[in-house]
């Protein structure tokens, strides 16, 4: 759903692999929202992916528990999905969305996969900074990409876009690339905007805390809401607070 023509609504639905599932949930049900965002990679998590048994997914183990109840509201309320969730095997994890879909009856819905990050077979010609030691034991070698391949997926009609290593705020900056009308500047604000928003709770009080005086309760943390940015054209944004019963306020 588009709350204004010319601006673009983005949610934090996870700030990391072990994030709550139920508040991007709660944000893709409001209606309010173009895009909600999974951001759930960090190099410990890719390492976990890279070792586990050799037949075992690369993929987050936690895809289809953090997908499954999201799906259906999402496709529901026109509310793309963007999820760095491939971690080490991103078109594995998107075939498994596919499938996944399939059996929640949304057959249709157009999954996409950004690959590109995994620069594995090209390190034996990579000029480090730092030489290696002789007895470096090289598991993968991956890089960071930018916000182009998420961007592009969106715009060519993408309902699901799964990444690997992908800058966190690319991820969050992506569904507003369309919209944005001011250059570099613009496309630099939208950046900053998806900096604070891959913090996901933090961002609403998550890092406020005061045993015995004023501010949330331990109880009223563990509800607290994520955050939500109306990107405007320019690379500014408002952020509202987020739709109950996300919970948790912005200012």
């Amino acid at each position: 759903m588009t709350v204004a023509a010319d601006a673009t609504v983005v949610g934090a639905g996870a700030g990391f692999a072990g994030d709550r599932i139920e508040p991007a949930v709660a944000l893709a049900s409001s209606g309010a929202l173009d895009a909600v965002v999974l951001e759930c990679l960090a190099e410990r998590t890719l390492a976990q992916a890279l070792a586990g048994d050799p037949g075992a997914p690369r993929y987050d183990r936690r895809l289809r528990r953090r997908l499954a109840p999201l799906l259906p509201v999402a496709h529901e309320h026109g509310c793309t999905v963007i999820s760095n969730l491939g971690a080490a095997d991103p078109a594995g994890a998107a075939h498994e969305v596919a499938t996944l879909a399939s059996e929640l009856g949304l057959g249709g819905l157009r999954v996409a996969a950004v690959l590109g990050d995994d620069l594995t077979a090209s390190a034996p010609g990579v000029d480090w900074l730092d030489e290696l030691p002789d007895d470096a034991d090289l598991r993968a070698v991956h890089c960071y990409l930018g916000l182009d391949g998420p961007a592009r997926a969106i715009e060519e009609g993408a309902d699901v876009v799964i990444t690997g290593r992908v800058a966190d705020a690319a991820l969050f900056a992506a569904p507003a690339r369309g919209r944005l009308g001011g250059g570099e500047d613009a496309l630099a604000g939208a950046l900053a905007i998806g900096h604070l928003l891959e913090c996901g709770p933090q961002l609403c009080g998550g890092n406020f805390a005061a045993p015995g005086g004023e501010g949330p309760s331990a109880a009223e943390l563990a509800r607290i809401g994520y955050p939500i940015a109306r990107i405007e054209p320019d690379g500014g944004a408002r952020s509202p607070s987020p739709p109950a019963p996300a919970g948790g306020s912005m200012s």
